[in-house]
C-alpha cells in the first residue's frame, strides 16, 4: 500500500482551499462585497482531493480568506487534529473506494461492496452507510452536468490568459523533417499574444519558461485557463499561481470552445507562418517573434479596428507587475526530500551535496525548473544555494583534512 506523504497532502488541501477563495483575491471587483462572495461560494459544490463533492460554509470560507490575506498559503494548510492518533468512526476515503468499485463493477450490490471492503480491513461503518453511498453515486451518475455554451469576452485585460501548445514541422533543422512544439499564451480581452516560444519538447518546464516570460513583460493574469494535459495540471503550477495570488481554471474534457481564442490564433499562425528553411531553434524563434509582433500590431476584426497591442495598452493601470520578491521566488519549483546519511539529496534525478547539519533530515528544496539554481533554507530561513555532488572534490577534501590532522 502506498504511504501517504502528510506534507504533500496538506499542500493539496491548502490548494483546494485557496481555489475556493481565489476569485475574491484575483477579481474582487466582480462581487458586491466580501460577504456576498462568501454566501455565493457557500452555495456551490467543490471536488475535494479524495474525489468527494462537498460544500463549504460561508463562515469557513470567510475565515480562510482572511487567514490567507494575512499570512499566505501556509496559513490555510490543515493543522494536526487534537485527537490525532485516535480512531474515527468512518474513514474519510470510504466514498472514494465505494465509487471506484461501483464504477468498475456497475452490477455489484451494496452488500457485496460492504463485504469486500470489510474483508480488506476497512471497518467502522455499517451496511446502511454503504447503501446510502451507493444510492448517492447512482443518483450522481444519472444527472447531467452539461452547461450552455456561449461566446464570451472578458471586460478587462489580464483577467484571463489562455494557454496551449501546437505542433509544427521544420524541414531544415535536422537531416529529416523535425517535429517542434509552440507553447503560447493569449490575453482574452485584447487577443494579445503575451508569449510564444518554440521547443523540441512539450513539457511543464518549457511551459514555466513561457509563463515566466509572459508575466515578466505583461503582468500577472488573474486566471490562467488550460486544458487537462499533464503539462498543465501539476502541483508546481498550482503552487506558483498561489504565490502570484492568481488561480488556474482547467477546461472540462471535450469542450474545445473553452479555449477557442488560442486555437484560432494557432490556425492564423499556421496559415501565415512557416519555419521551413530555418536551420536552428534560434532562427525559428526569431522568425516566430517577428510573426507575433506583427500580429499584435495588426488591427483585429473583433476589437473594433484596434490592434491587440492598442487594446492592451488602454488599461495599463490595471496591470499587476511582479514585485522584487516574486521575481526571485515565485517561479521556483518546490519539493521535499530526505537527505542521505552522507549529506546527498536528489532533485530531478540529479545528486546534490548539502551541508552536514542536514544529514538524515527531511528538507524543502527550491529550484529553477531547468536546475540552473537549487536552494534550501538555512536556519535563518534564507535561501542557501547547493551544488551538484562532486565525488572527486570530496575525496580530495577528506585527504587534505587528514593531512592537517596528522601534521598537527
Amino acid at each position: 500500500m502506498t504511504k501517504v506523504n502528510r506534507n504533500e497532502q496538506n499542500e493539496a488541501i491548502a490548494m483546494f482551499r485557496y481555489n475556493i477563495i481565489a476569485p475574491l483575491i484575483t477579481q474582487p471587483d466582480q462581487f458586491e462585497s466580501d460577504h456576498a462572495f462568501f454566501e455565493i461560494r457557500s452555495k456551490e459544490k467543490f471536488t475535494y482531493i479524495d474525489g468527494r463533492v462537498l460544500s463549504v460554509s460561508a463562515s469557513t470560507i470567510e475565515r480562510r480568506y482572511y487567514k490567507y490575506r494575512k499570512d499566505g498559503l501556509n496559513a490555510i494548510k490543515p493543522q494536526r487534529r487534537s485527537d490525532f492518533g485516535k480512531r474515527r468512526k468512518v474513514d474519510g476515503d470510504i466514498y472514494d473506494k465505494v465509487a471506484t468499485l461501483k464504477t468498475n463493477f456497475p452490477r455489484m450490490s451494496a452488500t457485496k461492496i460492504f463485504n469486500d471492503l470489510y474483508s480488506s480491513g476497512n471497518h467502522g461503518f455499517s451496511l446502511s452507510t454503504i447503501n446510502r453511498l451507493v444510492n448517492e453515486i447512482k443518483k450522481s451518475a444519472n444527472t447531467t452536468t452539461n452547461s450552455e455554451m456561449l461566446r464570451y469576452e472578458r471586460a478587462h485585460i489580464n483577467e484571463v490568459w489562455c494557454g496551449d501548445s501546437t505542433t509544427v514541422w521544420a524541414d531544415s533543422l535536422k537531416e529529416k523533417p523535425s517535429k517542434l512544439f509552440i507553447i503560447a499564451l493569449i490575453d482574452d480581452a485584447s487577443r494579445l499574444i503575451t508569449c510564444a516560444k518554440v521547443f523540441e519538447n512539450d513539457n511543464s518546464i518549457n511551459l514555466m519558461e513561457v509563463l515566466k516570460s509572459g508575466i515578466s513583460k505583461y503582468g500577472i493574469p488573474s486566471v490562467l485557463n488550460f486544458d487537462n494535459g499533464k503539462n498543465y495540471r501539476n502541483k508546481q503550477l498550482e503552487l506558483i499561481s498561489a504565490k502570484l495570488a492568481s488561480s488556474i481554471h482547467y477546461c472540462r474534457p471535450y469542450t474545445p470552445t473553452a479555449k477557442a481564442k488560442i486555437e484560432r490564433w494557432f490556425r492564423t499562425l499556421k496559415d501565415g507562418w512557416s519555419c521551413n528553411g530555418l536551420k536552428t531553434i534560434e532562427e525559428i524563434q526569431s522568425s516566430l517573434d517577428s510573426f507575433v509582433f506583427a500580429y499584435n500590431n495588426k488591427t483585429h476584426s473583433s476589437l473594433k479596428g484596434k490592434t491587440p497591442a492598442e487594446r492592451f495598452n488602454m488599461e495599463l493601470n490595471v496591470v499587476r507587475y511582479l514585485n522584487n520578491e516574486q521575481k526571485k521566488n515565485a517561479f521556483l519549483f518546490e519539493v521535499e526530500r530526505k537527505v542521505s546519511i552522507d549529506c546527498v539529496v536528489k532533485v530531478e534525478s540529479e545528486e546534490y551535496q548539502v551541508p552536514y547539519q542536514y544529514s538524515n533530515q527531511r528538507i524543502k528544496i527550491f529550484y529553477e525548473p531547468n536546475l540552473s539554481h537549487v536552494y534550501i533554507q538555512n536556519a535563518d530561513s534564507k535561501p542557501l544555494e547547493i551544488f551538484k555532488l562532486n565525488k572527486v572534490a570530496n575525496s580530495k577534501a577528506k585527504r587534505e583534512k587528514l593531512t592537517d590532522i596528522l601534521g598537527e
